[in-house]
């Protein structure tokens, strides 16, 4: 047989068809259902053809064009019975690895620099933490008046203490700068939460002699991982089912909670209280 029957020019010869079919009726009432109806028809008789009398000879063609013309049936037939809506492209075989929703999703956030950013910085927590813990590297030094460790604690608390504040009165003054503004609330205060973490690890691990009152320390340290972790949940959407608005809520009132334990926590260390 000629080259011209092979099943790619019959490939063509269905597209051609198709073409007439919406220009014959597209002027026609009830046009789509006839084009539709024709469509079903003409697939479903050469699906039945090529599947079950193996003509496939008859166009002398190779098995890799047969292949690729009953795969175009298959998946044509499918698309129009709307069991495929996935493919776009008719003279193309539907994917059968179409990723769901979860890989896109996935996908989506190893694709956003600041998810990747916040990541790694709670990362460098949990190591630095267990670092300061097992004194595996000391950063109990003194520098100035006071150690290390209390400058870590004072400079996370301070940043947390004056900018959140500030981000809530600026993002409403310069809604054009929202993105800015919320990625400096978002790392600022991961960062800071790793200065107060090290500073506590380093508390919870001197000598049972030397064990510090913890008191509201400990208070303010169990509402800091919620808060943080509200908040990150919160900007990048990991947990779906999790409700926004109620994921929200609690974050601000842990922030109103972090601010009450912290003017506690500077009365007592002033003696004040």
């Amino acid at each position: 047989m000629s080259q011209k029957y092979t099943p790619m020019y019959s490939v063509g010869f269905l597209k051609i068809l198709d073409f007439a079919c919406v220009d014959w009726f597209k002027i026609k009432k009830n046009g789509e259902r006839l084009r539709v109806m024709l469509k079903k028809s003409l697939f479903f008789f050469g699906y039945i053809l090529l599947q079950r009398y193996e003509l496939a000879p008859l166009f002398a063609a190779p098995r890799k064009q047969y292949i690729t013309l009953l795969s175009y049936i298959v998946s044509s037939r499918n698309r129009f019975l709307g069991g495929d809506k996935t493919n776009s492209n008719p003279t193309k075989p539907s994917s059968p690895n179409v990723p769901t929703e979860k890989q896109n999703k996935k996908r989506e956030l190893f694709d956003d620099t600041e998810f990747l950013i916040a990541t790694l910085i709670l990362i460098t927590t949990v190591i630095l933490s267990v670092v300061s813990y097992f004194r595996i590297y000391d950063l109990n030094f003194v520098v100035g008046q006071f150690r290390l460790s209390h400058w870590f604690s004072w400079i996370g608390t301070f940043f947390i203490a004056i900018y959140s504040p500030i981000y809530f009165t600026l993002k409403r003054k310069y809604p054009g700068r929202i993105r800015s503004l919320l990625r400096i609330h978002i790392y600022g205060n991961l960062i800071s939460f790793m200065l107060i973490t090290i500073h506590f690890t380093q508390q919870i691990s001197r000598p049972e002699a030397f064990f510090p009152d913890l008191s509201t320390g400990l208070a303010l340290y169990i509402v800091m991982p919620i808060l943080v972790l509200s908040g990150y949940l919160h900007r990048f959407r990991i947990i779906k089912s999790l409700n926004p608005h109620t994921n929200r809520y609690l974050h601000v009132s842990l922030t109103l909670t972090f601010y009450i334990i912290i003017l506690v926590h500077v009365l007592q260390g002033l003696n004040i209280i």
